[in-house]
This record gives C-alpha cells, sequence and structure tokens, in this order.
C-alpha cells in the first residue's frame, strides 16, 4: 500500500499544484483559482499530506475511502470576519436589555400621555363654551358613533389588576366614590403616585400599639414578677399539667391551620427544655410563651371582636387600655426573642412566624408582615446553611413545612398589595410540598394535612393566573398611544379566562375527598347561630338598623362538617357549641372555598371594566361580568362558623379589602345601567343572594372597625355607599379585641 501511494503521490504531483496566474488571465480563470485555494484550506489531513486535492466527502473524503486511510479534518480557523460577527452578537446582547428597559418605561408613561391627551381633549367643549374656535373642536366631531373612544383602546383599562386599592382607581368606580357623601377619608391616597400599601401600613402605624401593661393582681394569668427574671417561684400554678393542656388548645386551632410546629417534639423536647431551664432566655422558653398566647386567643374565639367586656385594663396611669387575649405570654416572648433572633435555628423560623400569628390576630398587620420576612430570611439562611435538613426527617419536614407557610403568606400580600416576594422565591421550584406530614401523628391527621396541601396547590394556579393575566391585560402589556393594534386583545382575553376558569374546575374536582365540595350543595351540619349561647348572632338581630337595600341574613351556609355538641375548656368551664377542633376545620374549609371564588371573581374582574368603561361590548363580555358577579356572592368566609372565629383567619385585611371590592362592584351593579342590565338578567335568586352577601360582608369589617385601621378605612366606604336608615350609633358599637 506504501508503494501505491508513492506512485500515485509522484503521478498526481504535477496536476497538484496549479500555475501560478499571469498578468493575462482572465477574472473568471482567478475566480476559479480562488475557489480552488478556498477549497484546499478545507481538505483533510491525509490530502494535506499528499498535498492533492480533496473531494471534502464527510465523514471520508474519496480518497481516503478507497485507501482505507483515516480521515480527519481539522477545526475551521476563525477569520476576522467571524471575530467581526461576534463582537456584534457580544454588543447586541448587552444593549438587548436596555432596549427591553427603556420599552418598559415607556409602556410605564403612557398614562401621563393619556393624561395630557385628556387635558387636550377637554379643551374644544370649554372653548365652545367661551366662544372659542369652532376649528378646535373638529377633531371630536369626526369620531364614529359606536367606536371605542382612542384613549380607551390606548390606555388599554381592561387591563387585569389584582388589588382592590387599584379597581378603585378605575374612571367609573372613583367617579362613584368621590361623589358620594358623606366624603370618604383619605380616598385620596388610592388615586396618589405613592404607594398605597406603604400609606396603608403608615395610617395603621398610627394607632397605638400592643400595650406593655401590667394586668391585675388577681387575674389567674398574672406573671409572677420572679417568672420575669428566668426564675419559676414556688407555688407557680402553671405547672407541667397546665401547661400541655394549653398547648393541646394551640395545636387544635393554629397549628392545624399553619402546621409549623409538632405537637409530639414540641411536648417531648420543646416544653422539657424550657422547664427544666426553668424558663430562662432561650428560644425554648420563647417557643412555649408563644404557644400559649396563641391558645388564649383561640379560648377567645366563637365571638365577635366587638363583644368582649372584659378585656380592659386599667394602666399606671388610670387610662382604660384594650389588652388581647394572651398579652402577657406574648410581652414575655417579645423580651426573650431578642437572645434568639440571629440564630439560624429551625427555632427561629417558628417563633417568626408565631411572632407574626400573634400581630396579625391584633390586627397589627405591619408588624405582622415584618415578622413574615425575618421567618423568610431565617428559613433562607437556615435552607442555605444545611441543604441537607431538608430531607425526610422530621426537622427536615418541619423546615418545609415553615417554607411553604411563608410562601403561602408572601403570595396574598403580593397579589393585594404589591409586597415584594423574599429570597425564598428562588427556592420554590427545587422545594417540594409532598410528603410533608410522614412523621406527624394527630387525630384525624390526613384532613387537615389535604387541606394544608391544597392551599400550597391553589396558591400556585393564583400566581400563574397573575402572571398570565398581567402579560396579556395588566399594566406592563398596556398599549401605548401609538399601537392601535391591540384592540384585539379582549378576544384573547376571554379565551384564556376561559381556559383559567377550566383550570380551577378540574382542580377542584381532583381535591382529595376529604376537603371537596359539590357547588350548590344544602349545607348542613352547624346549628343556626341563635341555637350558641354565644352573646351575638353574626347577622343583623331582629329589630337592628340595617343599611339600604340590605336584607336581614338568616341561617347557616357553605358547612358540611359535623360539629361538637359540647366542648370543655381547659379550665373546666363547660363551654355550649362545637369543638375546638371542629370550629377549626370550619375555618379551614370556609378559608379554601373562599379562595376558590376569590380567583374566579379575580380572572373574571377586568369584563367588568369593559362593561364599565366601553362603549361597544359583545354578548361574551357580558356573560363574563354576569360570572364576576356570580362568583363575589356568599363568599364562606363571611358566613357561620368562619365568620366567628376570625382569630383564626390570617390576613383579614387581606380579606376586609377584598369584601370591599365586592360590595363596591354589587352597588354598581345596581346603578350603573348597563352593569345593571346584566345583573337583571341573573334572576331572583341572584337579588336575594346578593342581598344576603351585602348584609354579611358589610357586617364582617363592622365588627374589626374599632380594631383594625384597615377594616376603619373600609368601612368609611361600606357607610358612603350603603347609608344608614336610622342613627350612626346603633352600628356604630364600641370594637374591642
Amino acid at each position: 500500500m506504501d508503494h501505491d501511494f508513492k506512485a500515485e503521490s509522484s503521478s498526481s504531483a504535477a496536476p497538484a499544484t496549479p500555475a501560478a496566474p499571469d498578468s493575462s488571465s482572465t477574472p473568471t480563470e482567478t475566480a476559479y483559482m480562488k475557489r480552488d485555494r478556498h477549497i484546499a484550506l478545507r481538505a483533510c489531513d491525509a490530502c494535506r499530506s499528499r498535498k492533492q486535492k480533496c473531494d471534502e466527502q464527510k465523514p471520508k473524503c474519496g480518497w481516503c475511502k478507497r485507501t482505507g486511510y483515516k480521515c480527519e479534518y481539522q477545526p475551521i480557523k476563525e477569520t476576522i470576519k467571524d471575530k467581526n460577527g461576534a463582537d456584534t452578537l457580544a454588543a447586541v446582547n448587552r444593549i438587548e436589555p436596555k432596549v427591553h428597559e427603556t420599552h418598559d418605561k415607556v409602556l410605564e408613561s403612557h398614562q401621563y400621555i393619556e393624561l395630557i391627551y385628556e387635558k387636550v381633549n377637554s379643551l374644544p367643549a370649554f372653548l365652545a363654551s367661551a366662544g372659542g374656535s369652532h376649528e378646535m373642536s373638529m377633531g371630536a366631531a369626526q369620531q364614529t358613533p359606536g367606536q371605542p373612544r382612542p384613549r380607551e383602546w390606548q390606555k388599554g383599562q381592561h387591563q387585569y389588576v389584582s388589588a382592590v386599592h387599584k379597581m378603585m382607581a378605575w374612571r367609573v368606580v372613583r367617579q362613584t366614590l368621590e361623589a358620594v357623601h358623606p366624603k370618604i377619608m383619605n380616598l385620596e391616597t388610592v388615586f396618589t403616585d405613592e404607594p398605597y400599601p406603604s400609606a396603608m401600613l403608615e395610617q395603621q402605624g398610627l394607632m397605638h400599639s400592643l400595650p406593655h401593661v401590667g394586668v391585675d393582681a388577681h387575674s389567674p394569668s398574672r406573671l409572677p414578677t420572679a417568672f420575669v427574671m428566668g426564675q419559676i417561684p414556688q407555688g407557680w400554678p402553671w405547672n407541667k399539667q397546665y401547661l400541655e393542656s394549653r398547648s393541646a388548645v394551640y395545636f387544635d386551632s393554629f397549628n392545624l391551620i399553619h402546621p409549623v410546629l409538632d405537637h409530639k417534639l414540641f411536648v417531648e423536647v420543646t416544653l422539657p427544655s424550657a422547664l427544666y431551664d426553668s424558663m430562662q432566655d432561650s428560644a425554648e422558653s420563647t417557643l412555649v410563651l408563644l404557644v400559649m398566647a396563641l391558645a388564649e386567643m383561640a379560648l377567645a374565639e366563637g365571638s365577635d371582636f366587638s363583644i368582649s367586656q372584659s378585656n380592659y385594663r386599667v394602666a399606671l396611669e388610670g387610662t382604660a387600655v384594650n389588652v388581647p387575649p394572651g398579652l402577657d405570654f406574648f410581652n414575655e416572648a417579645r423580651r426573650r426573642m431578642g437572645f434568639s433572633m440571629a440564630d439560624c435555628t429551625l427555632e427561629n423560623v417558628q417563633i417568626f412566624v408565631l411572632a407574626g400569628l400573634y400581630y396579625e390576630c391584633c390586627s397589627r398587620h405591619k408588624e405582622f408582615w415584618t415578622m413574615t420576612v425575618q421567618a423568610s430570611l431565617a428559613c433562607h439562611a437556615l435552607i442555605n446553611s444545611e441543604p441537607a435538613a431538608l430531607d425526610t426527617s422530621p426537622r427536615g419536614d418541619l423546615i418545609r413545612r415553615a417554607f411553604w407557610h411563608c410562601c403561602v403568606i408572601e403570595s396574598g400580600l403580593n397579589l393585594e398589595f404589591g409586597m415584594p416576594f423574599s429570597v425564598l422565591e428562588r427556592w420554590d421550584g427545587t422545594i417540594s410540598f409532598e410528603n410533608l406530614f410522614i412523621h406527624r401523628i394527630h387525630r384525624d391527621s390526613h384532613v387537615f394535612d389535604d387541606h394544608f396541601y391544597t392551599h400550597i396547590s391553589l396558591r400556585g394556579h393564583a400566581l400563574d393566573f397573575h402572571r398570565r393575566l398581567t402579560a396579556i391585560a395588566g399594566p406592563a402589556s398596556a398599549s401605548g398611544p401609538f399601537s392601535p393594534g391591540k384592540a384585539v386583545l379582549p378576544d384573547r382575553l376571554l379565551n384564556e379566562v376561559h381556559a383559567m376558569d377550566s383550570e380551577l374546575f378540574r382542580w377542584r374536582q381532583s381535591l382529595p375527598a376529604t376537603v371537596r365540595w359539590t357547588e350548590g350543595a344544602q349545607v348542613t351540619g352547624y346549628p343556626s347561630p341563635e341555637q350558641h349561647s354565644f352573646s351575638n348572632a353574626p347577622y343583623p338581630a331582629p329589630g337592628e338598623v340595617v343599611m339600604e337595600g340590605v336584607q336581614q341574613a338568616a341561617g347557616s351556609m357553605f358547612y358540611t362538617s359535623p360539629p361538637g355538641i359540647m366542648a370543655q375548656d381547659m379550665t373546666g368551664v363547660m363551654l355550649q357549641g362545637p369543638s375546638l377542633i371542629d370550629r377549626t376545620r370550619g375555618v379551614l374549609d370556609a378559608l379554601l372555598r373562599t379562595r376558590y371564588c376569590y380567583l374566579r371573581f379575580l380572572i373574571y374582574r377586568p369584563f367588568i371594566y369593559r362593561v364599565l368603561h366601553y362603549e361597544r361590548i359583545t354578548e361574551q363580555d357580558q356573560a363574563s361580568a354576569a360570572e364576576c358577579l356570580r362568583a363575589c356572592l356568599l363568599w364562606p368566609i363571611i358566613s357561620h362558623p368562619a365568620c366567628r372565629n376570625k382569630r383564626l383567619i390570617t390576613c383579614r385585611f387581606f380579606w376586609s379589602h377584598n369584601l370591599l371590592g365586592v360590595l363596591i362592584i354589587l352597588y354598581l351593579s345596581g346603578k350603573n345601567d348597563r352593569l345593571k342590565a346584566v345583573r337583571s338578567s341573573l334572576g331572583e335568586d341572584f337579588e336575594h343572594d346578593a342581598e344576603t352577601t351585602v348584609s354579611l360582608c358589610i357586617k364582617w369589617i363592622k365588627d374589626l372597625k374599632k380594631v383594625d385601621a384597615s377594616a376603619e378605612w373600609c368601612w368609611s366606604i361600606a357607610r358612603a355607599l350603603y347609608p344608614l336608615h336610622d342613627d350612626e350609633r346603633v352600628i356604630t358599637d364600641t370594637g374591642h379585641f
């Protein structure tokens, strides 16, 4: 073979090297020779060594295939042209984010441009009335009847908004609110450039903070002086049995809704450790005190916020102070929190979570948000420092439960108030919420476990719907003054909303049997409120002055869980009514179903805007607006038993604002001609349910207005929209914890 190779090389050596072109070469010959040189640069190694032309066949050229030689091609060297192209691509990649950022700023500025358009459009009418030039009003006269005004399509106000205070900035809603009497306090806060959550939290912060005063010396829950110093005095009434009984109250109430603690671990490890250290300044002692405080809150449930007259205490200065249940325990926990606030431990995360829950029970929303952020940061630090702690162990289960608790709370705050997500968001797709309760032992635990799982999965749907609707019809996608093509957007919006509604329906059908419910089923279970020994019913009493257009609500609804007949307090006092664990399950059922109703209300709400503002609407728009009105009705959270256990409901200000949104929509459906036509097509049953819904929403807000600044602001709007028949004093009784 070597002989053949040498012979072939010698025989073909002459034609292998082309002759140098002379001055008489034609352009065609020169181009041919350049093409030959171009091909020679890509010859295989064997042909290069032979100095012969290569046909460049892949994977083997013709000569290597005939002779059996290994055919290899050298990588193509980067030319100056290729390098310039790479540099250009890198420059484009650097510029592209800035282009998108500029584009987003232009979209954000379209509202200011529209303000100028509105000012200009208002000039012709003014000048015409003043005898001005007729020519300046020609633009308005050229508007085709029935055609949507340009500013409607330009501004994109069919845009989806998740927050009620942003919905209040809609033109028709704003005009309605500004026209009502008496004037609504701090209404201008909604329409200013200042972020509404900041203004709301600042206003809420003006109220008095939780008191630090002591208690009466004869109070059974009074903390001895030596207890504050970390020493349990002789004859201390809170022995281990007392603490275990109060712990059982907490684990039958708050921990079933927010399962961040483990009952067995708490009783066998945390509580003995705190008692062994004589309640010193340890994380275990802080957890025990927070559990005691929340247990007192749970025992105070079953009554309205506004009927407890025994929570006034006299401070040292002689002034009356409104004291929530369990405040003594909570104040002691607050004194100890500073010693462990920087620890990177699971107990630190749990302390922040429980402190936030107590603040929310006291309607201290700013502090609740602060504690939630602290819990998220502590959880993030714990996961970063101990990634292996997320394994399937009792401690790993608790870490993942705390993680998902923080995620669910943050999602609600982001949807309604635009609060930013914490660093936990980056772990969202990596931490599973499956098998969170492998090591948990509790009676009927699977029922409450299923509730926790379904709330997490529903959170995922809520964030997905929010992202999709914002991309289609949100502020970031609102068309500017130079993009009239956005007029076809509602068709896409309609299809997307119907797809989301179908997803929600399939989600509900796939729920476990323990938490699934049937739409429109007759609700049975709890007896009516008047059969209990509670001193007030959650509905207007006979003869009570009610608001205009509101019927008195009667009966219970949306509850199917069997109640307990008698419940015994840990102090030995017999209380008539459902047991604590049954009331907790009732709250969980109401929360799950209300969140489902809320999501349907949210995804169909853009069509309410279309009916209110657009001159030309379709039958599909009207049908979708009707679906939104149906989704407003009879949210289970405002009915018995949830309405009587508000302290067990986290983020009450979230629900107060959304119930206000329901009141506004139902009010407009009775006042606005076009929305009124949609409402009239829904029949008499809708009218009855709508009046009941208005009554219960007002009752919810009224019950909180004296202890919750956010509810007080919502109450000022509800009063203005639904004025009283008689003296205001009848319906504005003093509220307490």
